[in-house]
This record gives C-alpha cells, structure tokens and sequence, in this order.
C-alpha cells in the first residue's frame, strides 16, 4: 500500500512540476494561439488553404447560379388538387385563375452575361408554356428562350434586367481527371436553392462520341440531383467547366455519378444561336482515341503526339477523303492536336460545306487529306418523329427496333435485333436521367437485350417505384442511366 500512495504522489508532483516549469511564452491566452499555430503542419496550413479556396469559390460562383421555375398548361379540363398529389418530386400541379391547370417544373442556370443570357439544360425548359428564373439574392424574373440544342442538352435564356453576375467559362478541355469541382445548382426542391456538393472529376472526354463530340460528358462523383440540371460545375478556380445534366442513382452496388455537359460545348453553342439563331456541327465520321504510352510503343512512335482513329464510318465523309483506322492525325487545319477531345472540338467547329486538310501518317508513312466537312446526323428532333414503336407512360419514353425503314432515315445500317428510343416524354424521370431519343438500349437491369421482344421481356412485372438499370449506347460511348418508375 505505501508504495502505491508513493507512487501516485510521484506521479501528481511531477505532473504538478511540468505545469508549473516557467514559461513566458504560455502566460497569456494570445501566446497559446501562437505556440498552436506554430505546432501545425505544414500538411494542416495546406488543408487550411485548400478548404479556404472551397469557401470562395462557392461564394463567388453560387451568385451566377439562378433557379429556373417552368410551367406547362395541360391540355384537359379543370381537375381537383388530388389528381397531382402522385406527380414527382420538383413538380406539382395547379390551376391559373382557377380555370386551367398546370405542371410546374424547377432546373437551374447559369449566368453567362451581364446583358441577362443564361445557360440551362434544354430538357429543363423542353415543351413548357413559361420560363421564370430567381436569382441568388432573391429577385424572381420573366424569362425567355432565345434557342435549344437538344442534342448537346443546352438552351439559351434572357431575362431583361441589369445588374447580374456572369461567370467566368472555362477551358473544359484543360480538365483533368481527380480535378476538384464543385456543382452548384438548386436540388430536390426550392429552398434547396444554391446547394453546393464537392467531388472530383471521375472521366472526361475519352468515352464520348467520336463523331462530333457533342456527346462527350464530365463525370464527376460530386451530389447532383433533380433541379440540378442545367447548374454549374466550377473548377477551383471558380470557372464554369460544365453544365450539369444527368445523374445515375446509387443501384446495384455502385455511387451516384454524374454528369455535366462541357463548357465548350456549351460556350460553343450559345456562340451560335446568339450569331446564327440555330446551331451546326461539323462531321467526319471517326471515332478517336488518345495516344498513350503502350499504344505509342505499338506504334513505334517516340513520343505521344496526336491523335489515333480507332474507327471509320463507312462511306463517311472521312472514308471518302481516304483515312483509314489506325491512322495518327498530327495536324488538323494546320493545327497540331494532342487529344482526342481536341479534334472533335475543332471539327465540330467547323461549317458543313467546308474544306479541311489534315496532316496524318499510317504505317509510319505521311499522308496530306483534305476532306469535306458534312452536317452531323442523326438529329434527334428527327428520331423521335419516327416509328411509334411501342408505348408505355410508365416506362416514359418510346422505343423501336431499327428496322430499314428508320434506318435509312436515321443514316445507319438496319439491324431489326437494335433497341432505339424514339421518344423521351418530357419531364418524366427517364428524360430527368438523361435519356434521349436515338440512344441504343443494350441491357436492362445488367440483363442484355439483343430485341424488342427481348427488351419487353426484361420489363415484365415492372411497376410505378421500381428502378431502372439501362445501360445505353450513344454515338462511340456506353454509359449507364437509372431511374424510378
């Protein structure tokens, strides 16, 4: 026993005596902050900086985010507020003056102009009778659509008013994958305006369409949810890199990802409908690909300059100029290209009609083409006005085989074993997913569909609430699209 009271005695004084050692630099409340400043890690003042950085950005890029208010007069008599009460979220209905009922929607936008331009989704404002925006300190105002691009998903709106804080676009081909980003937009419901999620950016441009590169989309596992669409995605510099539009949920064991249209694209086409009023595409017919390292030593080049054709469309417009898959274009346009992002921009860019040279190799050997640029096909306003197909409000969309007949109007090879969706009924969950007409369904809940029937097949039994698994196929990419029903 008296060792133990020996010991505990020992113990106190000597912790009595370190906290009493002499210590100016401790005497005051101001000298413990900077005795604990100087403790931190250079690894903790990065953080400090890093989470600084997020505060700004947010604050600065959330005041060029608008939320975006439409209504859609519904074509039937007056009915009573119950008939709405299974509408889904961000929608509800309701009655003008009592007399004729509505569908009213909620998006986001981006400022892009001092003078009152905004940049949207075009499936938030598609086949909707009024356009409102609130900005970020509260100000609710008319606005109208100047133009769509529903193949890119952008629409331009103005609102006349002053005093609105554009944002800075940026460069979206800079983008790198594991980049910070942030989505800001106006989620779920309306006092969710302005929310701001964080994430990375998963992929970018590799997996998109090879022929114009309207379809090539940012992924990024930052939170964008319904009423996101149409929001900013900002790098950490507070520049507009992308306008998000799409998002699948978590099912069948993986994270929500989600996706957001490049700024390029977008910047591009509202250029377009500002100075033309409508908006063109250049085509080639290629599909592209990166030069990585193993495929530079295949190649037997030195180093990873330009840009490989993985595919030719056939009797495309490339194929006619002559340019095979497995050639390496160096130079488009007398301008040298490094990625395969790149060259689609740049020929997306250019106008139907027109003439490009292009500076290539095959074997090793130089080649000068020159090939005439066409307008790119397959418009979607045009596939859904062709087959009916089958019909199905629960599904929200229409799909048909490809048969000869809309294969020849689409320009495509007929194979009757193909799934296409004709028809995305708008607002419905299937469109707020991002599913669009010409888009291939190759399996539904991971099962393949290799026909109509077998497509019928893997939806039997489905009911209002269940979800939805399709992985699509667009142009040269394949990406997965869920959805309730």
């Amino acid at each position: 026993m008296s060792y133990k009271r020996t010991s505990i005695k020992s113990l106190f004084f000597i912790s009595a005596g370190l906290l009493a050692l002499p210590n100016p630099g401790l005497h005051s409340g101001a000298g413990q902050v900077q005795a604990a400043e100087r403790s931190k890690s250079p690894a903790s003042h990065q953080l400090a900086d890093l989470n600084q950085s997020f505060i700004q950005v947010a604050g600065s890029a959330a005041s060029s985010v608008v939320t975006i208010y439409t209504e859609s007069w519904l074509n039937r008599p007056p009915v009573f507020p119950s008939d709405f009460f299974g509408t889904s979220a961000g929608e509800k209905g309701r009655s003008v003056n009592n007399s004729r009922p509505t569908l009213s929607g909620l998006g986001s936008g981006v400022i892009v102009g001092a003078d009152g331009y905004i940049l949207t989704n075009s499936h938030v404002i598609e086949g909707v009778d009024s356009v409102s925006i609130m900005t970020s300190d509260k100000r609710k105002i008319p606005a109208r659509v100047v133009g769509t691009d529903p193949r890119a998903d952008i629409a331009v709106l103005k609102v006349d008013v002053s005093g609105l804080k554009p944002i800075k676009i940026g460069d979206s081909n800079r983008l790198r994958v594991g980049e910070w980003v942030l989505a800001i937009g106006s989620p779920i419901r309306e006092n969710l305006s302005n929310t701001v999620s964080r994430g990375i950016v998963s992929a970018s441009g590799g997996s998109g369409s090879g022929s114009a590169g309207y379809d090539d989309m940012i992924q990024t596992d930052a939170a964008i949810n319904p009423g996101n669409s149409g929001g900013a995605l900002v790098n950490i510099n507070g520049e507009l890199v992308g306008i998000s539009t799409a998002v699948t949920n978590r099912v069948a064991g993986f994270e929500s990802i989600g996706f957001a249209v490049p700024s390029n694209t977008a910047n591009r086409v509202l250029r377009e409908i500002l100075e033309k009023g409508t908006v063109s595409r250049g085509y080639l017919g290629l599909a592209l690909t990166d030069i990585d390292e193993n495929l530079a030593r295949g190649l037997h080049m030195r180093t990873r300059e330009g840009v490989m054709v993985e595919k030719v469309v056939e009797r495309g417009p490339a194929a006619r100029a002559g340019l095979m898959g497995g050639d390496v274009i160096f130079e488009f346009n007398s301008r040298k290209v490094s990625s395969a992002a790149e060259l689609r921009d740049l020929i997306a860019s250019q106008s139907p009609g027109s003439s490009a040279t292009i500076l290539a190799s095959r074997d090793g050997v130089p080649r000068n083409i020159t090939a005439r640029i066409e307008n790119l096909p397959d418009k979607p306003g045009t596939v859904a006005e062709l087959s009916t197909g089958a019909d199905s409000n629960l599904l929200g969309f229409r799909f048909s085989k490809l048969d000869a007949q809309l294969a020849e109007q689409l320009h495509k090879n007929a194979d009757s074993r193909r799934v296409i969706v004709t028809a995305v009924l708008a607002s419905s969950p299937a469109s707020a997913a991002g599913l669009r007409p010409g888009d291939f369904v190759l399996s539904v809940d991971r099962k393949r569909v290799t026909s109509v029937s077998a497509f019928e097949d893997a939806i039997k039994g489905k009911k209002r609430g269940d979800t939805m698994l399709l992985l699509i196929e667009r142009g040269w990419s394949r990406l997965y699209c869920s959805f309730k029903l």
